[in-house]
């Protein structure tokens, strides 16, 4: 292997959130190597983490501003734009696909150009995409290192149509220029190769160094409640957690949920939600995140690591994540799902690990207190462990198959011209007027071209209408702030929210409703107006009675999560569509139960959405309301909140004006418990098959999980 050849590692992350990467760089400039890293920095929590990492680097590196500089906030309203004109236009141009994927692709792919060296190799699929643009620029042949299963990475790539076009548009035409590939497991390498054609990647296993193991075992504690060890770059939903706080609720053993990490907003309580429901009533423990060369002395005091994966897409059935290899090298078992890749190793594994089976959560706490009853069973484990991390699952051992891939890329003969990613003409996509032009002569007489060109219009329009719209919503959320005062919503007394349909508490005021049902959930109570029943007109296979019973069970859901008894919901069961359009008898009846409710719970402050919304219903629920409390004599505050104004903001111009006090609540520490409520509403965020978008997009949700709630309050 010649020394001194150069090599420029390439990741949209932050060097500590991608510890693969720095394990390869490593070994490479100890190999003699030298080797360059270009990474991301958009998340201010791990800039301490980061420093840590590079100040003892072997490598130089680059840090590419991916928060608020200017570039780099064009490039997402460019993303939005593309993402907005759908996967057929998106998909014709690799940086068009690019920047849809991920907006600091090009400023990725620009860093690397700018640097001089023998090989790219990318991380995640934007540093795939980055380092092929850059190839295409400098000539330089590119690698490709698979962390994940990116077809099948999230929901997201899986439901998205422009995700999943362009995820799949940048593999097939970057993949098959790679000098080579390598994959994080043997199943995400069968299924690449399976997928694209290209012959089966190396698979590299997501092991660590053993200069990283603790100096000794760690001696069994005198004391017997059990500590049980979970980590992550976050602690956050679906992750299997939620769902192994039952299992800890059924054993005999005493034990402590330890978890490691940067908590997503609002989880701490969603966790302790789950744990009441459950009957959990041991410790949950929260620790800070470290640097990854930490993790294995900062797993070995525990007595059991966590591996709980859920085959919710591919790539969580696919993936052999670092934790099972952490916790090996720690010296510790190793618990595991039985996803299809953890049930393939823990056969390799033997005593050293156990499968935890969910769907039977007594058979899994049983099999645990047996466990941890045993303890000669238990040292059999640890030493186990230990043993496999030394002589198996090893970075020492793992690295050569890097290494040697990598010595091979770059002793591999040059290709010839017609191979080169530099000039593949097939790769370089016309101008779209040319393509258009062209479709329609070769397809005037059938007709098609005509429409294909109307439907790019479309697609224009809504593109340029949204960022449109995005540029008033930031002009108008910049009004909003200086108007407005921040807002302590505490007050003596209930708190009555009016919903005019499931799924208003949690888009305008749920985080409101976290915080007060965090302070007194039972003075907290939410009256759903209509049913929900009407929100899918004319689908084939969905009758409005089977909506309205989804919607109040996704209703009770989402209050759960808030942390709203569902005894303090009420339901008017109005139908769907109707406020607006009742005839005299009816619309008395209704102000006759709101009065009855105001009577009786005789609330301090009312939440219900803004009277002058845009919305018929909204409004007609506004003007109920208000004959309800007339006719109650209630000496209420009522607090309005935008839904449907804040998706069109010039509605926002005249409560502005008019208003007597505008509240600015600080939603930030509530918004992941908001998100989490506004997910279970899955009627109106998946697509209903037959049908493939959902009823509400994820553009109109993004309007909702911004820093800041806002309330008017008038005279």
């Amino acid at each position: 292997m010649p020394t001194g050849q150069r090599i420029c590692l390439v990741t949209p992350n932050h060097v500590s959130r991608n510890p693969r990467l720095v394990k390869e760089a490593n070994m490479l400039a100890q190999a003699g190597y030298a080797v360059h890293v270009i990474a991301g920095r958009f998340f201010p929590a791990m800039d301490e983490n980061d420093q840590t990492i590079l100040q003892s680097a072997p490598w130089k590196y680059q840090l590419v501003d991916l928060r608020k500089s200017l570039p780099a906030l064009g490039l997402k309203i460019v993303r939005k734009g593309l993402r907005a004109l759908g996967p057929k236009i998106v998909g014709r141009s690799l940086i068009a696909s690019g920047i849809a994927h991920h907006a600091a692709v090009p400023l990725l792919a620009a860093a690397a150009s700018a640097h001089d060296c023998d090989l790219y190799i990318g991380h995640c699929l934007a540093g795939l995409a980055a380092v092929h643009l850059a190839s295409r620029r400098t000539g330089t042949p590119f690698s490709f290192d698979a962390e994940d299963f990116h077809d099948g990475e999230t929901e997201f790539s899986l439901h998205d149509p422009v995700e999943s076009s362009v995820t799949a548009r940048l593999q097939r035409v970057a993949l098959p220029h790679c000098r080579h590939v390598t994959a994080s497991s043997p199943l995400i390498a069968d299924a690449i190769a399976e997928r694209y054609g290209i012959p089966r990647p190396t698979s590299i296993l997501n092991v660590f160094p053993l200069a990283e193991a603790p100096g000794e075992p760690q001696p069994q504690r005198a004391d017997t409640t059990r500590k049980i060890y979970w980590f992550s770059q976050t602690i956050g939903p679906d992750r299997g957690l939620e769902e192994f706080l039952s299992v800890l609720a059924l054993m005999k053993t005493p034990c402590e949920l330890h978890l490691r990490g940067i908590e997503a907003q609002g989880f701490r309580q969603v966790l302790e939600t789950c744990a009441a429901a459950s009957g959990y009533l041991g410790v949950i423990k929260f620790h800070p995140s470290a640097p990854p060369e930490e993790m294995a002395r900062l797993a070995a005091p525990y007595d059991l690591g966590l591996s709980l994966e859920k085959p919710t897409v591919p790539n969580h059935d696919l993936c052999l994540g670092n934790k099972i290899f952490t916790y090996l090298l720690a010296g510790i078992p190793v618990a595991i799902t039985p996803t299809r890749a953890q049930r393939e190793i823990a056969g390799k594994l033997g005593t050293a690990t156990m499968l935890l089976d969910f769907d039977n959560p007594t058979a899994s706490a049983r099999m645990l207190d047996e466990f941890f009853a045993d303890q000669d069973r238990v040292e059999h484990a640890r030493a186990a462990a230990r043993s496999l991390a030394r002589q198996t699952y090893n970075w020492n051992f793992e690295s050569r198959k890097f290494l040697s891939a990598v010595e091979h890329a770059l002793l591999r003969e040059t290709q010839q011209q017609a191979e080169d990613p530099v000039d593949q003409p097939a790769e370089t996509s016309p101008p779209l007027a040319a393509t258009a032009a062209g479709e329609a002569r070769t397809n005037q007489n059938a007709g098609i071209a005509p429409i294909k060109l109307a439907e790019h219009r479309v697609r224009a329009r809504v593109a340029i209408k949204s960022v449109l719209r995005r540029t008033a919503s930031f002009g108008m959320q910049s009004l909003l702030f200086s108007r407005s005062r921040r807002f302590d919503p505490i007050e003596p007394g209930r708190t009555l929210v009016i919903a005019p349909h499931p799924d208003d508490e949690c888009l305008g005021c749920g985080a409101l409703l976290a915080r007060l049902a965090h302070d007194d959930p039972g003075a907290v109570h939410v009256v759903f107006v209509t049913d929900g029943s009407r929100s899918h007109p004319g689908h084939p296979s969905i009758s409005s009675r089977d909506l309205a019973r989804d919607r109040r069970e996704e209703a009770r859901a989402a209050l759960a999560v808030l942390g709203v008894p569902w005894r303090n919901a009420h339901h008017l069961n109005v139908e769907d569509g109707s406020p607006a359009h009742l005839d005299p008898p009816s619309s008395q009846a209704l102000v006759d139960q709101l009065s009855d409710l105001l009577v009786g719970l005789r609330p301090n402050q009312i939440v219900l959405p803004l009277r002058c919304d845009g919305s018929t219903e909204h409004d007609s629920c506004f003007e109920h309301v208000a004959r309800a409390l007339r006719r109650a004599d209630v000496p209420a505050r009522l607090l309005e909140f935008p839904v449907w104004a804040a998706w069109r903001p010039q509605l926002l111009a005249k409560p502005l004006r008019t208003a007597r006090k505008v509240h600015r609540f600080a939603a930030r520490p509530w918004l992941r418990l908001k998100e989490t409520a506004l997910r279970c509403n899955r009627s109106q965020l998946e697509p209903t098959a037959p049908w493939r978008q959902p009823m509400v997009t994820s553009e109109f949700v993004s309007y909702f999980l911004r820093p800041y709630e806002y309330y008017f309050e008038f005279d």
